[in-house]
């Protein structure tokens, strides 16, 4: 009964001609409303149909429009949502980008940074290979 009150509003409540209230009207309630856009309460209610066309349509299915035009407000909040998820790929794209980028700049300070280690172990091998002779060295006469 909560459900249906939910869907079809507080005239869900006065049953369908014929049926029987199980309840009695005892402890129905009606659904605090959400806090964000709502239907606003100024909105005139939807006409209810005669008795008869409730008891002849009550066991086909059928949707019922929202007397206060919520679909609306649903259909604005979707169209917003999917605009922020755009928003959103759009910025985790730059950022990926970005972040490529980055990595790049990386490798190539890393490959730099290789090139001058090597350059500096050449420089070292070359130094000790060439004697460095500071002092002479006398060698005794074959005399």
């Amino acid at each position: 009964e909560e459900k249906t009150l939910s869907l079809f509003g507080t005239t869900a409540s006065d049953g369908i001609c014929g049926g029987i209230d199980l309840h009695g009207g005892v402890g129905l309630h009606q659904p605090e409303p959400e806090p964000g856009p709502s239907c606003s309460p100024n909105s005139p209610p939807m006409p209810q149909p005669p008795s008869s066309i409730v008891q002849a349509t009550a066991t086909t299915p059928q949707r019922f429009e929202n007397a206060c035009g919520c679909r609306q407000d649903l259909v604005q909040l979707e169209q917003e949502k999917r605009d922020v998820l755009k928003d959103i790929r759009q910025s985790l794209k730059e950022a990926n980008e970005m972040n490529n980028n980055f990595q790049r700049q990386i490798i190539e300070l890393k490959k730099a940074k290789l090139t001058l280690e090597e350059r500096r172990l050449l420089l070292e091998e070359m130094r000790f290979a060439r004697p460095s002779i500071s002092a002479p060295i006398i060698l005794p006469d074959e005399s």
